[in-house]
């Protein structure tokens, strides 16, 4: 019997020591994943803008993103939000239990209404980035897709 007390008692306290390494590892997962998903929005603005003509008065070329957010779980930490700053060309983040971080990117990302564009909740977020000519300059514009389909960039995407 005391065998088994002292096993079970190891077995804890082995557990309880490797939680900080599993939570530590589970955020730098969220953390990797993050970046992966800010590069690929930058590959897909710059790819846009260098590679699409834009057309004055419409929105002209447009690239569908799904952008995924980590659920808290063993295997990744959870994500407070993903912030695209129409300001400049930065992507800010914050992984739960860790202080925010800013990546910048290689193009500017405009908003549709001129406001951050703010991710919060967990999951699949559908994104639309779309080339537009603004006071004769060409903008890459991003919003989410239900509001592109609701007539935020001029019309519903095909």
């Amino acid at each position: 019997m005391i065998r088994v007390v002292v096993t079970v008692l190891l077995a804890v306290a082995i557990v309880a020591a490797a939680m900080p390494v599993v939570d530590h590892e589970a955020a730098d997962r969220s953390d990797a994943t993050l970046r992966a998903e800010i590069e690929a929005i930058d590959l897909a603005a710059t790819t846009l803008l260098r590679s699409e003509e834009s057309v004055p008065g419409t929105v002209g070329a447009r690239r569908s993103l799904a952008v995924e957010l980590p659920a808290s779980g063993i295997a990744a930490a959870g994500v407070d939000h993903l912030t695209i700053s129409p300001a400049n060309r930065s992507y800010r983040y914050r992984v739960a239990g860790r202080i925010p971080r800013t990546v910048q990117g290689r193009t500017r990302v405009y908003t549709h209404d001129g406001e951050p564009l703010v991710l919060e909740a967990s999951g699949t977020h559908e994104l639309v980035l779309a080339l537009v000519e603004f006071e004769e300059e060409r903008r890459v514009v991003v919003a989410r897709r239900r509001a592109v389909e609701s007539g935020a960039l001029g019309g519903a995407t095909g």
